[in-house]
């Protein structure tokens, strides 16, 4: 598309999406779903690609925008993975639903290796390139140039109607440009429609997705099963051994440039069989785009393959009027080769020169009179027109007695006789032959021949006569004496001079009238002979074209009838296998359902053994609870009893003064504590925070006895109700232990 469209479809007004292939900073594709349930996860590694978001998905696969940490560029990844038969596990491995969707699986996976293998044969701007393809988690991959831009099927709908025909050959030539790389190469699209067309940024298109793609050499995959889609596939991609070729994919973009200009599809291949339904282009166009571009579109969407054009450079050439030019210009040099009719063959055998004095006037005469009628003849059976651009050549030449040159026959290429025309097997005035012959025999005007005819008997009869009459007057007179008389034979001479001429226009004019008759009967009868030929003609043609036509008709009826029963039978199988299809997924239902109930039981049993488990524990708990509860109560009640309680491990000052048992243990634990650590100074405090009473210990000294017992005086107070108590006393440490020495 040049840049021309692109200014046309961005001019002021106009909002120009990105989508598709696009990416730019956050921005995801406005016309595609943004994420898939089945897709990669951003951030996940290919290889030395990362993926970062969805830009497309389909029934096939699901192509990601991705990073190259090798090249520090974007590029799409396309995936296979069909949804219908494939799905992908939580270790993101894709395999096929069950055992019997492998062979399915495998089936596409091949096509879709041949698809990336197919791609990167070419190297064109209106194929989108290939850099790689490899096979990882159980599928495969394939690496393409990331290209910015919409999609050709959203700009038709935001541009409907507004399209020129400037702007569709700028889409179509480039595409057609792709397209014949494709056929060169043995391969066909099968899958043309404004979907997998993408108009990059700078207003160029681009062919995407030949997940249809195959060869077409040999025929060799024409078994596979179609891809089609409605409107824009011809009817033979509606069977597996359809005639398929570079006329497949011209169909499917002459539906494209239907679309654009009728603002609507053309009806399905197989609704067209019996009766199309279709409008004329022609019709529906008229007065907005060019007559040879209409009649190109239409042509192309011909229901029978071989009415279409075979190859894309025979389209174009329709499209741009070029083709209409030609057949102009041939017919043009038919009609002047046509009137350009020679006239070959010479004067024919009955040409005589006349020589010896011995023939008289009368004798030149007749014998003149024989010659005209004699080249009359010849000269209207023996015209021949040249090929284009090639010289008539005379025919072989005879030398006379005098050494007068004379026609020994017709040129080549020329008819002699009507006898030598029949036996060529084409009569005189016969239609020219088919191109390519190296001389075309055309029939002239019956009038205009008469007439040239005419005026060549009267030079032959002219010049024939004249010769004979020079020649008489040359070599003899009445007196024998001929030029070498005297002044006495100089007025004889004149008088049989003059006799002699009015004999010889006597003779020329009897000559002409005789050449004229012969001409006009000759006319006459050819032209009798020619009308009745042309008659006879016309009728076996009539003939055969009625043959031809019911021949036509009959062959026409019996493959629309097989197509039309073969359509029945795809539609019976197409309603089976979705019977087949249905059952399967049906039973896939039925045993999802059993499975979740299977899930759900097993839940509702693990549900039931954690609430056992929490009640227990919560009856442990509670049980635990009480049981500290009681101890608290015992604890309590200890603490509540009336003050002058006495304790074994103080001093005898401060006995009778303790709040209760509690205070006691404190007291116990820090007498051992601090007498056990024997440093001097050493203070061990105690606190009952019920009762609010508080004491200490102060290690005063270490005494070591005569029988080598250890002994330490400390200090030992209380407070109690806000009163302090002291008392000093000896410990010594007798029996492994503490005791107080009164």
């Amino acid at each position: 598309m040049p840049r021309r469209l692109y200014a046309h479809l961005h001019r002021p007004g106009r909002n120009w999406g990105r989508s598709g292939l696009s990416h730019q900073g956050d921005r995801r594709p406005t016309y595609m779903s943004q994420d898939h349930y089945n897709a990669l996860p951003e951030g996940h590694k290919l290889h030395e690609y990362t993926i970062k978001s969805v830009l497309g998905h389909g029934g096939f696969g699901i192509t990601y925008l991705a990073w190259d940490e090798n090249l520090n560029k974007d590029v799409a990844i396309k995936e296979y993975l069909p949804t219908e038969f494939a799905v992908r596990s939580g270790d993101a491995t894709v395999g096929p639903r069950s055992s019997s969707d492998d062979e399915d699986y495998n089936w596409g996976l091949d096509r879709f290796v041949t698809e990336a293998q197919t791609l990167a044969l070419f190297r064109h701007p209106s194929i989108v390139p290939v850099y790689r393809f490899f096979k990882a988690h159980g599928t495969a991959y394939m690496v393409m140039e990331y290209q910015e831009g919409e999609s050709f099927s959203v700009l038709m709908r935001k541009h409907r109607g507004d399209l020129t025909e400037a702007d569709l050959m700028g889409l179509v030539q480039p595409m057609l440009d792709g397209l014949a790389e494709v056929h060169r190469a043995g391969f066909l699209h099968r899958d043309v429609k404004p979907g997998n067309i993408f108009i990059r940024r700078d207003g160029s298109p681009v062919l995407l997705d030949f997940g249809a793609a195959r060869s077409a050499v040999g025929r060799k995959s024409q078994n596979l099963t179609s891809i089609v889609t409605p409107g824009y596939a011809p009817l033979e991609q509606y069977f597996a051994d359809g005639n398929q070729g570079p006329w497949t994919d011209i169909y499917s973009l002459a539906a494209i440039l239907y679309q654009c200009v009728a603002g609507k599809l053309p009806p399905e291949a197989p609704a067209r069989v019996k009766k199309d339904p279709i409008t004329p282009i022609s019709e529906i166009g008229a007065g907005k785009f060019s007559d040879h571009f209409l009649a190109a579109i239409d042509r192309a969407l011909m229901v029978e393959e071989e009415e279409r054009p075979q190859t894309t450079t025979e389209w174009r050439d329709m499209l741009l009027g070029r083709a209409a030019s030609g057949a102009g210009m041939a017919t043009a040099a038919e009609a002047e080769e046509a009137d350009q009719t020679m006239v070959a063959g010479g004067f024919g055998a009955g040409a005589t020169m006349l020589a010896g004095g011995a023939a008289g006037a009368q004798s030149a005469q007749a014998a003149s009179a024989q010659a005209a009628s004699a080249q009359a003849g010849s000269a209207l059976a023996g015209s021949a027109t040249p090929a284009a651009g090639a010289t008539p050549t005379a025919g072989p030449r005879a030398t006379g007695p005098a050494g007068a040159a004379v026609a020994a026959g017709p040129a080549p290429g020329g008819f002699a006789t009507q006898a030598q025309a029949r036996a060529a097997g084409r009569a005189p005035g016969a239609e020219s032959l088919s191109v390519g012959d190296p001389v075309t025999h055309t029939r002239p005007s019956r009038g205009g021949a008469a007439l040239k005819y005419a005026i060549v008997g009267f030079a032959a009869v002219f010049l024939i006569a004249f010769s004979a009459g020079a020649a008489y007057f040359v070599l003899s007179d009445d007196d024998g004496l001929g030029i070498f008389s005297g002044k006495e034979s100089e007025e004889a001479k004149r008088k049989a001079a003059d006799d002699k001429r009015r004999a010889e226009e006597a003779a020329r004019k009897r000559a002409e009238d005789a050449a004229l008759k012969a001409a006009e009967e000759k006319r006459r009868k050819e032209e009798a002979a020619g009308k009745a030929e042309d008659e006879r003609k016309a009728r076996e043609r009539e003939a055969a074209k009625r043959t031809e036509e019911g021949r036509k008709r009959l062959e026409a009826e019996a493959r629309r009838k097989r197509l039309a029963e073969e359509a029945a039978r795809r539609t019976a199988e197409e309603k089976k296998r979705k019977e087949v299809e249905a059952r399967r997924r049906a039973g896939d239902e039925t045993r999802r359902q059993a499975e979740a109930r299977r899930k759900q039981e097993a839940e509702d049993a693990r549900r039931r053994t954690e609430e056992a488990r929490l009640r227990e524990e919560e009856a442990r708990r509670r049980a635990d609870e009480e049981k500290r509860r009681r101890e608290e109560e015992k604890r309590k009640q200890l603490a509540s009893r009336t003050d002058g309680v006495s304790c074994p491990m103080s001093l005898s000052g401060l006995n009778g003064r303790y709040k209760n048992a509690i205070d006691c243990y404190y007291v116990r634990k820090i007498f051992q504590s601090a007498l056990s650590s024997g440093v001097r100074g050493t203070t061990s405090s105690w606190r009952n925070s019920r009762t609010g009473n508080r004491g200490s210990l102060t290690v005063i000294a270490t005494v070591r006895m005569a029988n080598d017992t250890f002994c330490r005086r400390f200090r030992q107070t209380l407070v109690s109700q806000g009163r302090s108590y002291s008392a000093t006393g000896v410990a010594c440490f007798i029996g492994q232990r503490w005791q107080i020495r009164n």
